[in-house]
């Protein structure tokens, strides 16, 4: 849904009305164009505001349809060989990442290791069983799956949905995510044929890692053998570089730590630090919120990673925009919603971690209702979806019919971005050195950067009061001139 540069595969080739293509450009349920075509026209444009890479929906073929929704988002997959004619022909996703490359920007692709498009069903029902149930396919659909090992039923748990409200410990690894076919990580055959699929794929198109989507729901030896195995081969191919990061969703820096230090995943989207900012910039928290959270980073520290390769974030596509997170923590509103979002945006790129900013949130981008997945999925392209032409946004005004990028230029958001990313680009301590608690107190947050190759330090002191405060610090430097970036 960021740019539609090809508005004839926005059907994918195919008839069928809208369950069998899934297109329908006024409901934000089902798909609504936007393609790697699109997506390669804006790279300049993403460039200009300052990232160095891009994480993209799953490009794989999609069930295009399942119940009363279409797979715009890139999760329902049935073929992880190819991409889905929705966003373009595999000629038109190498040409995006080769773009991307010259300009110096990474691609990762978000992968699903957990399970496939909801293709198996059960005589009894959806509702979870301690033993397997008995799988069955449709007619049509024995051969739907690629690679083929994948409609093999035995390669699947079959044990039913996961209940939210009753489920803890292994049904978490042998349910079926929202009625998602469960993939059997622990099989040899499941482990070893999607880490063959999948880095068959990133080598084929040259992508630099992957998103790994639902992480926390794989058996617990899986990253150990999936994440060497894609490596090997990406080295081989000369890309020794390519990394990963998972998805847990979960605030547990316990868990978070778990899986980077035991269960051998590089990095995870820091669910942990997320909720810290959250606090922090609306007020629930304090300085001290946010110290107490970075004192932890000595446990996320191994022989080849530590926390400064967590993915950092304030808001993604299943919790919600950081806009919709601000208006629903706090009482801010006009131009005090506007500090709010600048000063969550300046902690998110000053402190440690790889920053991940959602697509839209430089234009104020905030969503309604409870603010996650089909409300924070907003077209950046001009919109035909009613609700979105009419919801508020920080720092511009409702978009109406006309087109988000037009609003760039004038969001003091998108200015901030640009003028954080130069910051970090030009003193890179700001990004990579040493941090260092200073002072965690009130509405203050203190930290050092340390530049070890240049001797220098660097404090970063936040404010998220209404006023302004004078604090004494300790720092590492004994005597120097101090000057303002």
């Amino acid at each position: 849904r960021f740019n539609n540069g090809k508005p004839e595969n926005d059907q994918a080739y195919v008839g069928g009305g809208l369950l069998g293509n899934g297109y329908d450009p006024t409901s934000p349920l089902y798909w609504h164009g936007g393609d790697f075509v699109g997506l390669t026209e804006k790279l300049p444009y993403i460039k200009n505001l300052g990232f160095t890479a891009i994480w993209i929906t799953p490009p794989f073929v999609q069930q295009a349809v399942q119940g009363s929704s279409g797979a715009y988002h890139g999760y329902w997959f049935l073929d992880i060989t190819k991409p889905d004619p929705h966003w373009g022909t595999p000629a038109e996703f190498s040409a995006f990442v080769t773009c991307a490359h010259q300009l110096g920007i990474k691609v990762f692709a978000d992968i699903v290791v957990n399970h496939t498009a909801d293709v198996i069903y059960y005589l009894d029902g959806t509702s979870y069983s301690s033993t397997p149930k008995a799988p069955l396919v449709p007619s049509n659909m024995p051969h739907a799956k690629q690679p083929d090992w994948l409609n093999d039923t035995s390669n699947y748990h079959n044990r039913g949905d996961i209940d939210w409200n009753s489920c803890v410990g292994t049904c978490l690894q042998l349910g079926d995510f929202a009625g998602l076919d469960d993939l059997a990580t622990e099989k040899p055959v499941v482990w070893q044929g999607l880490a063959d699929a999948y880095s068959s794929f990133a080598r084929t198109y040259h992508l630099d890692g992957f998103r790994i989507d639902t992480a926390r729901h794989v058996d617990d030896a899986f990253f150990n053998r999936f994440i060497p195995r894609v490596g090997s081969v990406m080295a081989a191919a000369g890309n020794k570089g390519f990394t990963e990061f998972g998805e847990l969703y979960v605030p547990d820096m316990s868990l978070q730590q778990d899986y980077v230090t035991r269960r051998g995943l590089p990095s995870v989207l820091d669910f942990a630090y997320q909720k810290s900012v959250l606090s922090y910039v609306t007020g629930i928290g304090s300085g001290r919120t946010l110290a107490r959270m970075f004192d932890q980073d000595d446990e996320y520290t191994t022989a080849t990673g530590n926390a400064y390769g967590l993915a950092t974030f304030l808001g993604n596509h299943d919790m919600g925009r950081i806009g919709f997170l601000l208006k629903s923590n706090s009482s801010a509103t006009g131009s005090s919603l506007v500090a709010m979002d600048l000063l969550a945006h300046d902690v998110l790129y000053l402190t440690r971690g790889v920053p991940i900013v959602y697509y839209g949130d430089e234009v104020g981008m905030t969503g309604s209702g409870d603010g996650t997945d089909k409300n924070a999925r907003q077209d950046m392209f001009a919109t035909q979806v009613t609700q979105w032409q009419s919801e508020s946004r920080i720092g511009s005004p409702a978009v109406g019919t006309s087109s988000g990028f037009d609003q760039t230029a004038t969001n003091p958001i998108a200015a901030r971005l640009q003028l954080l990313a130069s910051i970090r680009a030009s003193d890179p301590a700001l990004a990579s050195g040493a941090q260092i608690n200073r002072l965690g107190a009130g509405a203050v947050y203190v930290e050092s950067k340390i530049d070890r190759g240049q001797r220098r330090e660097y404090v970063v002191a936040f404010n998220q009061g209404p006023t302004s405060s004078t604090v004494s610090i300790q720092t590492s430097t004994p005597s120097s001139s101090w000057s303002t970036l």
